[in-house]
């Protein structure tokens, strides 16, 4: 056990220092696999001391943490599962509109995130020119335009005709997106989410909880080291909408 503490520690602190390196201290929640790290490492120091005192561990605390572990494995496992499902969405063609769900941008640039998220939305419409796209994202504190202008910018620079393209320039999460959107929408549409593929499964669930009739997702693959952190803040994100009500 002291040693298994020691190397998910090391691990969980060497995450924390690769992601900090690729992206800054700005990635929401980071901390988590830092404070993680720290308490694991301080595990497995207890232990050790423990074990060289000479003091045994009582028996029902050791179930009782094993009970506790194995309860939150088998919780994390189902939330995952859940995201996975979402991560192998398919669209149907010749959708009436496209909500593309906003991320951060840097200054008036995408940020890796949201230029993939341009990008499905862009081959989606050069193969489907039907339909239109709103194209939803506020504008954050750091942020020097709305990210609903930033993905018009990007889709009018690679062809997609503007009056294709409708701007929603309020929402700021994710259920105020589609909350936000549904205005352009009337209930025979056939609409599909464009968003990264880990927050697709979440995304989903929100807007059949709005009252979507119809809506299907249109995952866009995020390479990145980032990807296991922002696994498991979606699956946090999906146990709080659920307990909440949201999904």
């Amino acid at each position: 056990m002291i040693i298994l503490c020691c190397l998910l520690g090391v691990v969980c602190l060497a995450y924390y220092g690769v992601c900090v390196r690729y992206a800054g201290f700005r990635v929401s929640y980071l901390w988590i696999w830092l404070a993680g790290g720290i308490v694991l490492e301080a595990a497995a120091g207890i232990l050790s001391l423990l074990s060289w005192l000479e003091i045994s561990v009582p028996g029902v605390l050791w179930a009782v943490l094993g009970s506790a572990a194995a309860g939150a494995a088998l919780l994390l496992t189902v939330l995952l599962l859940r995201l996975k499902s979402g991560m192998r969405e398919r669209p149907l063609p010749q959708l009436d509109v496209l909500i593309v769900l906003g991320a951060r941008v840097k200054g008036t640039r995408p940020t890796r995130a949201l230029a993939q998220r341009i990008a499905r939305a862009e081959e989606y419409l050069r193969e489907n020119p039907e339909t239109r796209a709103i194209l939803s994202g506020g504008q954050g504190p750091d942020e020097e335009i709305s990210e609903a202008r930033a993905m018009c910018q990007s889709l009018e620079q690679g062809g997609i005709a503007p009056e294709r393209l409708i701007l929603e320039d309020r929402s700021t999460t994710t259920q105020e997106n589609l909350l936000f959107s549904r205005k352009w929408i009337s209930p025979e549409d056939r609409v599909g989410i464009v968003t990264s593929d880990f927050h697709l499964a979440r995304s989903l669930g929100i807007a059949r909880k709005l009252g979507y009739p119809q809506v299907w997702g249109l995952p866009a693959p995020l390479r990145s080291v980032l990807l296991p952190h922002y696994l498991l803040r979606e699956s946090f994100a999906l146990l709080k909408d659920w307990i909440s009500g949201s999904l």
